[in-house]
């Protein structure tokens, strides 16, 4: 099966089985290992890449769903302004992730301050207790989300 896509800012077309899984192809034949294989069911959010611009499990989404989409990993959007936004947060709050929940916090947070320019405490607060990994602690991650949200809208002067 042809499927014309793109990764990371470049037109694709791949030919293979529709059902093979995303973060297979991403990582065999692209070499894009960022986003991590870990449950292999969903579960645990190691896999996330952002498809047309939304966080999804690439673990689970089998190739043929990409058709005419684009798809951007980790290795990528480190080189974007958004991912600056919330890395300088990172650092400034004292956030050390582990090595397997970069690309889900990085996706899921992007995706949350973009949705809620100005989140509250409590609004922050709902949303890390539905990330799969606890590796931070939920103040810590608050406070970066707080100043993420902060430089994201003072980037864009909104």
């Amino acid at each position: 099966m042809k499927i014309n896509c793109v990764i990371n800012d470049k037109l694709e077309t791949l030919d293979m089985a529709g059902t093979e899984k995303l973060i297979n192809i991403l990582r065999n034949n692209f070499g894009l290992s960022g986003s991590k294989l870990r449950c292999g069911e969903g579960r645990c959010g190691s896999c996330t890449v952002l498809f047309d611009n939304a966080p999804v499990l690439s673990c689970i989404l089998p190739v043929y769903v990409i058709q005419d989409s684009s798809i951007i990993t980790i290795e990528y959007f480190r080189q974007m302004p958004e991912y600056e936004d919330i890395h300088k947060a990172f650092e400034k709050a004292g956030v050390h992730h582990c090595a397997y929940c970069e690309a889900s916090k990085y996706f899921t947070i992007n995706e949350f301050i973009e949705k809620t320019k100005t989140p509250t405490k409590s609004e922050i607060e709902q949303f890390v207790s539905t990330m799969p990994c606890k590796c931070v602690e939920m103040d810590i991650l608050t406070t970066a989300i707080i100043l993420a949200a902060k430089y994201r809208r003072a980037r864009k002067n909104e």
